[in-house]
């Protein structure tokens, strides 16, 4: 996906769990983690199942996977593990991210399914940590493919970049999103396209994306939550 130019400027703030990065720290993150990636064997068309309880472990996860290449899975939070094991199953995927809360549960579903490795915003046991897979070799990521598959449906239709752009572009029309724009996110990640879009949609615009609220809520200018449009207030 399209990065703003990397600046110090901030660019994602989650207050629930203490992370803000700047457009640089975040492009470094992405690129880095991707190269990483591709150098374990991540090609296109591999399918990354997405795990998450933060808004920024979502943002980077997906993300991430978009820039190596690969097809990305968001999930919602299943009742057990069996239910997840056979969600990784159908889906045929081969790594899962998650986040330390939900590590012992993706942990515990690789186990009967193909997935053969489970990376982690952090370290728990079985997994491993987001942040070691980042490479500071040369970047030798795939370029732009509109017909490549971007995103795995709760229905397991696949949305391809050309999707996902529109996507993007029907929610910013009423929007406008620019530069300054604040946008807090109401939402607990889940398998919606439309958090995925989103996200992507204030990344691409270089906008602030801010999760878990702000100690001054007059900076916010966009309001998105789960069910309805996002809001200009």
């Amino acid at each position: 996906m399209n990065l703003p130019p990397a600046d110090d400027r901030p660019a994602l703030i989650d207050m629930e769990v203490g992370v803000s990065l700047s457009r640089r720290r975040l492009a470094s993150e992405i690129t880095g983690v991707a190269t990483g990636l591709r150098a374990r064997g991540t090609r296109p068309g591999h399918v990354v199942a997405v795990l998450t309880d933060t808004i920024s472990a979502h943002a980077l996860a997906v993300q991430t996977i978009l820039a190596a290449g690969a097809v990305a899975a968001p999930l919602t939070v299943p009742d057990t593990a069996e239910d997840l094991a056979r969600r990784l199953t159908d889906l045929d995927a081969r790594m899962i991210v998650t986040t330390p809360k939900l590590a012992g549960l993706a942990v515990e579903a690789a186990e009967f399914s193909r997935v053969r490795q489970v990376v982690c915003f952090g370290e728990a046991e079985g997994t491993v940590d987001f942040a070691s897979l980042h490479s500071r070799g040369p970047i030798m990521l795939p370029g732009p493919s509109p017909l490549r598959d971007a995103l795995v449906l709760p229905d397991g239709r696949r949305l391809n970049h050309a999707d996902l752009f529109s996507m993007m572009n029907r929610m910013d029309e009423p929007l406008r999103l620019l530069p300054s724009d604040v946008v807090l996110v109401g939402w607990c990640p889940d398998a919606s396209p439309h958090l995925s879009a989103l996200i992507a949609l204030v990344l691409a615009r270089g906008a602030l994306l801010v999760a878990g609220g702000l100690h001054d809520a007059r900076l916010v200018t966009v309001v998105a939550e789960p069910g309805r449009p996002p809001q200009r207030i």
